[in-house]
């Protein structure tokens, strides 16, 4: 799903009068103030370095159902989707039980600027994404690396693997982001991406 931005144009014959358009330095200090406050509520700090000239599409493939996604999330001049949203939450959602919660739109961002800066031909495999607490509380039976308050069962938390690229080279794009948690999991073969507290184990 590909959607292309429309761009609002000022028709020639727009009757706009000088005066109006004159302000003065308090003013446009004023409205520099409320810009900025506009744009830090409504961009994801992971977002800060993507273009905001272009849409952003996910590529993803998730092994546990064999499920393809491709889409548009964000796109100028309207921002978040909330279909493409719900779409990939529900292709996130706890495969064991088929329950889904809201993803986090940051993690999306993540996933986004890794792709970008990997360059990959091949879409991210997602291996988990959200985590009911009771297939949290059963991974934790079986393994001491899964965190009983985990980021999975807030859906702000996803494991990938990226097949054309080393283990090494996904660590080094996540920890360039410099933002909210990455773990990397040399037996299990993936990184570890949340958008909770800054911090690398």
């Amino acid at each position: 799903m590909s959607v292309s931005p429309t761009a609002a144009v000022l028709p020639a014959h727009a009757n706009i009068k000088p005066h109006g358009m004159v302000m003065n330095r308090r003013r446009v200090l004023q409205l520099a103030v409320a810009g900025v406050s506009t744009l830090l509520a409504t961009t994801s700090p992971a977002a800060v370095l993507i273009p905001a000239d272009r849409e952003r599409l996910l590529s993803v493939y998730a092994p546990n159902t064999g499920e393809i996604l491709r889409l548009a999330y964000w796109i100028p001049g309207e921002g978040y989707l909330s279909q493409s949203i719900r779409e990939m939450s529900h292709f996130m959602r706890d495969h064991r039980n088929d329950q889904v919660k809201p993803i986090d739109p940051e993690l999306l961002d993540m996933l986004y600027q890794l792709q970008r800066q990997l360059q990959s031909r091949q879409p991210i495999q997602i291996l988990s994404g959200y985590r009911s607490p009771e297939t949290n509380a059963l991974l934790r039976q079986r393994s001491g690396n899964v965190a009983p308050n985990s980021w999975h069962m807030r859906a702000k938390a996803v494991d990938i693997r990226v097949p054309d690229r080393s283990l090494n080279d996904v660590h080094r794009a996540a920890l360039a982001l410099r933002y909210g948690g990455v773990g990397r999991y040399d037996r299990s073969q993936f990184i570890h991406l949340d958008t909770g507290p800054l911090r690398r184990w």
